[in-house]
């Protein structure tokens, strides 16, 4: 990922992304950015 923002999917209400690889002994962050608006419930 080398801190290029990765794209994510929606369907429904699901949403779904792709992580590469990470080593056992390596580590990643994932950094989740949402909006909400008002909608049908």
């Amino acid at each position: 990922m080398d801190g290029t923002a990765q794209t994510s999917t929606t369907t429904d209400n699901n949403l779904a992304n792709t992580t590469p690889s990470v080593a056992a002994t390596g580590e990643t962050t994932i950094q989740v950015q949402a909006t909400v608006v008002d909608g049908d419930r």
